[in-house]
């Protein structure tokens, strides 16, 4: 049986990625996320640490259950972008 990560109707919950790049210089993040039905969602994102990125679950946000693929986007204040390495999600459906 596969871990489940979060589930569909959590609320609060802290999605963090690590982006292996300072973050000082940036001006807008993201996180870019594929449901299990390949489309993209664009969720909320801010900076939590040096490096680290994060967005709190709402009932809209990573709703689906199933496997999603998560990646950082951070944009900084020369313009320049950044995008993180693929990470994955399970989202386990609740009974209620």
């Amino acid at each position: 049986m596969a871990r489940v990560n979060v589930f569909d109707k959590d609320v609060g919950t802290v999605i963090q990625l690590e982006t292996g790049v300072d973050l000082t210089n940036a001006i807008e993040v993201a996180i870019l996320a594929e449901d299990p039905h390949g489309e993209t969602h664009v969720l909320d994102a801010s900076v939590t640490d040096t490096t680290k990125i994060k967005h709190v679950k709402r009932a809209d946000t990573l709703h689906i259950p199933g496997k999603w693929r998560l990646q950082a986007y951070v944009k900084f204040s020369d313009s320049s972008e950044y995008y993180g390495e693929i990470a994955t999600l399970l989202v386990g459906e609740t009974l209620a």
